[in-house]
Parts: structure tokens; sequence; C-alpha cells
């Protein structure tokens, strides 16, 4: 099976910019858009990195990643849809070390914008611009997380790593389907 860690794929909702100027260069102006389009579409990528685990738990590993992540001042967004599973992340992050801090949220829509660097979300959404998406539970909607620059997946050892291996696999092929019946 091909090794899926640090490959760049393709993301989906890309579009260019004309940054052209007024009507007078006409059709061939419209011919050279279209043909940049495709050219940034094709370039635009999400980074998937995979993280086999040695055990099921995966708040420890989780943690040190997001203190990883906030140490080099990367805006996450952590994606865990269970509220429960939200709730106790949420609590897990203020308690993992003595004296360690990670500044985050759980947000909700009333909330807006936000400014903190670790928003963890259940629903999609990107409330402080985040260009880093960490899964903290089941796998996103495959169009949303096209969004972000980077993904970041923590695999559980056996069937279940492999399944979700798997699912990243064929969402490589297909990032707009939503559920895996579309995949």
């Amino acid at each position: 099976m091909r090794q899926l860690r640090g490959t760049r794929w393709p993301a989906a909702g890309s579009a260019a910019v004309d940054r052209g100027g007024g009507s007078n260069q006409g059709q061939g102006r419209d011919q050279l858009t279209a043909t940049r389009q495709k050219a940034v579409e094709s370039s635009v990528v999400t980074h998937l990195e995979l993280h086999p685990l040695k055990t099921e738990k995966r708040a420890g590993e989780l943690a040190a990643l997001l203190e990883r992540l906030h140490r080099e001042r990367t805006r996450v967004v952590v994606w865990v849809a269970d509220e429960g599973r939200r709730q106790i992340l949420d609590d897990y992050l203020w308690t993992f070390r003595k004296l360690a801090f990670l500044p985050h949220i759980v947000w909700s829509p009333e909330l807006g914008e936000v400014e903190e660097p670790v928003v963890l979300v259940g629903e999609p959404a990107n409330p402080n611009s985040a260009t880093v998406l960490v899964v903290g539970d089941e796998p996103p909607p495959g169009e949303w997380a096209s969004t972000f620059d980077t993904i970041h997946d923590l695999l559980a050892p056996g069937e279940d790593g492999e399944e979700r291996r798997l699912f990243w696999e064929q969402w490589r092929k297909n990032p707009e389907a939503d559920t895996e019946e579309e995949r």
C-alpha cells in the first residue's frame, strides 16, 4: 500500500484571479485567463500528514501535535464531530501537562470570527482563518477539508487505522465527496 504521509493532494474549489485589463483585450484575454485558471487549479494542493499511533489513545498525541503547531505560530482548526469528545478534548487541553498553556476555544456559530490560534469545531467552519486542519475524531466533510493548506490525522493501530488510511486515499481521488458512499 502507498504511504500517504507527507504527500500533497489536489485541493478542490480553487480559482484564479484575472488581473487583466479592460475589454480591449477581447477573447484572447479570456482564453489566457481560462488557461491560467486551469494551471492554478491543478497546482493548488492540500498537504496530508498521517500520524500512526502506537495505541488507541489519541488525546496525548493530539495535544502534543497541537502544542507543536502552536509553537510554530500556526492557526489550527481541530475537527471533533462528537460534542462529548469535543468537551473532553477541551478539558484535556487545559490539564494535559503542568505549566502547559495551549490557548484554544470550543467554537459555536454564535461566536463568529475568533482570534484564538486553536479552535475546536464540530461543524465545517474556519472561524480563526486557520491554514491547518487537525482531525480529532471522525473524518471531516471532504470538500471543506480541502480548503485547508494542511491536514493532520492520527491513525489508530490495526483495522481502524487502515480504514482511515483508505478513507484518505479515496478522499484524494474525490475530495468533494462528503460521505464514504460517494467515494
